[in-house]
């Protein structure tokens, strides 16, 4: 394998919930960024990507007595890699008397 470099995805969006628990969208998942991360990876000519790793990040942005605002951020880090093409042998010289 030859490594072609790292790759990075970050998903982030802003969730409202309300006081029972209840939010506003749909939350952005690990899964996700790392389907992400590879497809990000193919469409650069990588076959796969490997070491693998993604951070979580939950922040609140601004709190009410109702209503609780949330940063969400979700990054997936990885390296892209294709397979090594082997060379091609060299022919070799052949003498004329051959």
């Amino acid at each position: 394998m030859t490594a072609l470099g790292p790759v990075r995805v970050r998903l982030a969006s802003m969730v409202q919930g309300d006081a029972d628990g209840h939010q506003s969208i749909n939350l952005p998942k690990a899964a996700e960024a790392v389907a992400q991360l590879r497809r990000v990876a193919q469409v650069t000519g990588a076959e796969d990507v490997i070491h693998i790793s993604s951070d979580y990040h939950r922040a609140a942005v601004a709190a009410g007595p109702l209503t609780t605002q949330w940063s969400i951020v979700v990054e997936a880090y990885g390296t892209a890699v294709t397979r090594a093409v082997p060379p091609e042998p060299k022919p070799t010289e052949q003498s004329a008397d051959a």
